[in-house]
């Protein structure tokens, strides 16, 4: 019935393992091994060991036990007699041959890598990997068709400590390798050292050379060939919060394509915000992906997940992780981009200038101050070109979370001042001080102009959220005895402002317009010419301003009208081409007019983005829709979640996903940072 059956006490010290191999229990501990028979409950041998006890082991009679000290101790039959081997020399093998440290040495010079992973194909005797492993940091993978040749291998870098810890071998066909595709950050060959670059084929290096940065480097000392991945054509980047500065929500990858599957994925050990709190979109840019946790920025190569640098910052996104706000970068916008080569970070009061190869700071850009004379903090940020811009927030106006408890107090979504400046240098350009304030969504840059709606804020945004100012609307219908959708108009009123083009290089106004500006987001297409001006409705905590059903095209020359329509849409429109994508439907570009698609989603929050092959999104688990070669239908990938903002990224030729689960309670099986690549 549950009870005891019997007890005895086994060691001194708490048992560090513990198993059963037939009629007995071996525990095992500081020092000690015991053989207990489970009939008689007495012991039949134990033993002293070096260490402790971390692993045990039965088969054939034999009993393994490893400990923390490299030692490895078979015990056989019922004596308990040990035949104890070390688990690794302690004289590592040589190599024989100085050639192959000759080899390494010149790879080490030619290509500058001493950490990542390196792929020895057609190692040979693993010669080569030996010296570069003794050399470098490197994870190196070995290939060999031999299998006597493969089980020497192993043994030599068995013998040398190195084998499982920093080196692996496998039986393959070198120009056959069941490996990933773009994973290896170097690839050499020990074959090649003697019989020259004819040891391996180039049609599998280039499969599985890692684009934008990896090395190629073998043949022999003196006359060895190089060769440095370019990045794949056709692989977007995404640089932006919403994709780049234009606010297309939608990158130029024509790479990939459904259907999706894994290239890799890692666990999760980089501490991200609270997902409801919808923090910073990953930035991809030349084979990297930029991701920004609550205390660290990490770089990490796209292709194999491997980290490159972290830059710490402690608490950089806490404003971003109390409680479940659902406000974020949906209205505060990013605080992170990228442009030529830099990573650009603001921390409110400066802006931090990072090497986006390396992570080292190269500089620290002020903000000018207020119109008033005080210091401001920095809010939207952009980089086209070498201008680097951004905007000083008002710290007056703040809109509040679907629940008043959660913590808004440092989320700003508008400002009192637009500025450009010198992106390597600070100096700064010019400055635009609006009448009423700029919305951070209402900013597109593009063709030499800076387009911005300067707009009183919406009063019902400090007070409601769109589910809050329904039931609002409900409340006061019942006592005016007007209908709720009369009350809800009411409360959604929101005074229109001006829209002007200012030149990127001097801040001039090219022209303004005042004819009934309604928008509160702007994205522009430099391919067809045209500026949208629309809303940013989302079921999920949206704004009462936000929730409208128009969007209209204008012309970025002059500010003329192009078209005005009445849209139902109820997402961020996305500028793919000449289409736009807004859940659950599409609209012509260049004519407003609605076209024959549609497509659909599960629940859950965040929203669409696109790539030129496909549209992405959180449908329960990750959803996405192929433009071109599927049905049209959404498909999903499944068993992880993407976040509650931008969190599935399209570029790189590849749909790239940190970690979005911390702090997460839903029940999906997966927590990983993963990098998903077309099937097919």
């Amino acid at each position: 019935m549950g009870g005891t059956a019997w007890s005895r006490p086994l060691l001194s010290d708490a048992a560090s393992a513990l198993i059963v191999a037939g009629d007995h229990v071996i525990a095992a501990g500081q020092s000690k091994v015991l053989l207990l028979d489970v009939r008689s409950h007495n012991v039949v041998w134990e033993a002293n060991v070096d260490g402790a006890v971390y692993g045990l082991a039965a088969a054939d009679s034999r009993l393994y036990v490893s400990t923390d000290r490299g030692m490895i101790y078979c015990f056989g039959g019922r004596t308990g007699r040990p035949d104890t081997r070390e688990a690794k020399s302690s004289k590592p093998q040589t190599a024989q041959n100085a050639i192959y440290a000759t080899a390494a040495e010149e790879i080490i010079q030619r290509t500058g890598m001493t950490e990542g992973y390196c792929l020895d194909l057609a190692c040979g005797e693993g010669l080569l990997a030996l010296e570069l492993a003794r050399r470098t940091k490197l994870q190196i993978y070995c290939v060999e068709q031999d299998p006597v040749k493969v089980k020497a291998v192993r043994q030599l870098f068995d013998s040398a400590g190195l084998y499982g810890v920093r080196v692996t071998v496998h039986q393959a066909d070198p120009t056959n390798v069941p490996y990933p595709n773009h994973f290896a950050d170097l690839i050499v060959s020990g074959r090649s050292v003697t019989e020259g670059p004819s040891a391996i084929t180039l049609k599998e290096v280039q499969r599985m050379q890692c684009p934008s940065a990896g090395i190629a480097c073998f043949g022999r000392p003196g006359v060895m060939q190089q060769f440095v991945r370019r990045p794949l054509e056709g692989a977007g980047n995404w640089t932006h919060q919403n994709t780049d500065a234009a606010n297309t929500l939608c990158s130029t990858d024509t790479r990939i394509h459904g259907p999706l599957k894994m290239l890799w994925f890692r666990d999760t050990d980089f501490v991200m915000t609270n997902r409801h709190n919808r923090g910073p979109a990953p930035l991809v840019d030349k084979g990297r992906m930029f991701t920004e946790g609550l205390n660290a920025l990490r770089a990490t190569n796209i292709y194999n997940g491997r980290t490159l640098w972290e830059y710490p910052l402690e608490g950089i996104l806490l404003p971003y992780h109390r409680g479940e706000s659902s406000v974020g970068v949906a209205w505060t916008g990013s605080n992170l981009c990228i442009g030529r080569d830099r990573v650009y970070l603001h921390t409110r009061d400066k802006c931090l200038c990072l090497d986006a190869a390396t992570g080292r700071k190269t500089a620290e850009l002020q903000p000018p101050p207020l119109p008033d004379g005080k210091p401001g903090k920095w809010g939207y940020i952009a980089c086209k070109e070498s201008t680097l811009f951004g905007t000083l927030v008002n710290e007056q106006y703040l809109i509040k979370g679907w629940a008043s408890r959660w913590d808004t107090s440092q989320q700003f979504t508008e400002s009192a001042l637009f500025f450009a400046m010198d992106g390597r240098t600070g100096a700064l350009k010019w400055t635009f001080e609006p009448e009423h304030s700029i919305r951070h969504n209402a900013i597109a840059v593009g063709k030499g102009c800076v387009y911005v709606i300067d707009r009183p804020p919406a009063p019902s945004d400090k007070s409601f959220d769109l589910a809050g100012g329904q039931s609002e609307a409900k409340r006061r219908a019942a006592a005016s005895g007007r209908s709720e959708k009369e009350e809800l108009r009411g409360l959604r009123e929101h005074p229109t402002g001006r829209l002007l083009a200012l030149d990127i290089e001097t801040g001039k106004a090219l022209w303004k317009s005042s004819d009934d500006i309604f928008g509160t987001m702007l994205a522009f297409s430099t391919k067809h010419n045209v500026l949208l001006m629309s809303y940013q409705p989302v079921h999920q905590a949206s704004r009462l301003s936000e929730w409208g059903n128009r969007m209209a095209g204008i012309r970025p020359s002059d500010g003329t009208r192009l078209w005005d329509v009445i849209a139902e849409y109820e997402s961020r429109p996305i500028l793919n081409d000449r289409t736009i994508y807004a859940q659950p439907g599409a609209w012509d570009l260049l004519s407003g007019e609605q076209l024959p698609f549609t497509f659909t989603r599960s629940y859950g929050c965040g929203i669409p983005v696109g790539s030129t092959r496909m549209l992405v999104f959180r449908s329960a688990t990750l959803g996405y829709v192929d433009l071109t070669g599927g049905t049209g239908d959404t498909e999903n990938y499944g068993g992880i979640r993407p976040g509650c903002w931008i969190n599935a990224i399209p570029a790189g030729g590849l749909i790239l996903m940190a970690d979005a689960a911390s702090w997460c309670t839903c029940s999906y099986l997966n927590q990983a940072t993963c990098a998903l690549q077309p099937s097919q």
